[in-house]
């Protein structure tokens, strides 16, 4: 029987949201220690959604 991970996206995605955007460290740091103890595989914080502007002529 195979093992089932866990990754837990919730801080990566109040980074992206329209209403958080760019959530600050202070937000995410007092509940990172209960997250560690609820066992996830990983935690994914760092979001990739960013806007490139280009100038098209």
């Amino acid at each position: 029987m195979k093992n089932i991970r866990f990754m837990e996206t919730v801080l990566r995605d109040g980074q992206q949201s329209q209403i958080a955007t760019r959530m600050p460290i202070s937000d995410m740091l007092p509940i990172l220690e209960t997250m560690d103890q609820a066992g996830y595989h990983a935690l994914e914080v760092w979001g990739g959604a960013t806007l490139i502007q280009r100038s098209v002529s």
